[in-house]
């Protein structure tokens, strides 16, 4: 009698969701740890500079593993909607704001509303990852730092920078799978 195998497809949008959810959960932890310092005026910096550097590096880890999961679910869903050598040839070097518009709007004549939250979610989170992978040096005075600020005040990535691009992440992969936008 032939043995059965098991067998499950693995792929990197799958591995690269887990991370990114993971990642997530890390950051909004280490949040409410930096939080709860910050909130019992806690004067030892070194723990609070560990808290703000997990929410960092976390909030940073799902940043880039949220794209990395969108860029590999846009090239699979193209690959599985034409051939991969027609994908290959006409669509793989465009840009992924122009993959995640084009794709699904020459597989099914459904279009990614350009004008809506999610694209603008999207360029977003792009954006976000393109400013994390590409060298930039800033310095601060630890007392002038204010965690809570947004990126574009303090050079921090934070929790919220980590949600908004796991949720960006999920609303893109419902669009595609489900035809809607769940935002």
């Amino acid at each position: 009698m032939a043995e059965k195998e098991n067998k499950i497809t693995l792929s990197n949008v799958t591995r690269y969701m887990v991370i990114a959810k993971e990642a997530n959960h890390v950051a909004q932890s280490a949040a409410n740890t930096r939080n709860d310092l910050i909130s019992k005026k806690s004067l030892d910096h070194e723990k609070i500079i560990e808290a703000a550097s997990g929410v960092h590096k976390n909030s940073t880890v799902s940043v880039v593993f949220s794209v990395m999961a969108i860029e590999a679910f846009i090239n699979e869903y193209g690959i599985s909607q034409f051939s991969k050598n027609f994908f290959k040839r006409h669509l793989d070097n465009l840009n992924l704001i122009s993959k995640v518009v084009l794709v699904p709007k020459l597989a099914n004549k459904r279009q990614l509303d350009t004008d809506g939250q999610l694209y603008e979610d999207i360029v977003w989170l792009i954006n976000l990852r393109n400013y994390l992978v590409h060298f930039y040096k800033s310095e601060r005075n630890i007392e002038d730092i204010d965690y809570s600020d947004s990126m574009s005040q303090n050079d921090f990535i934070l929790e919220q920078h980590s949600e908004r691009a796991f949720k960006t992440m999920e609303a893109l992969i419902s669009y595609f799978n489900e035809g809607t936008v769940n935002t």
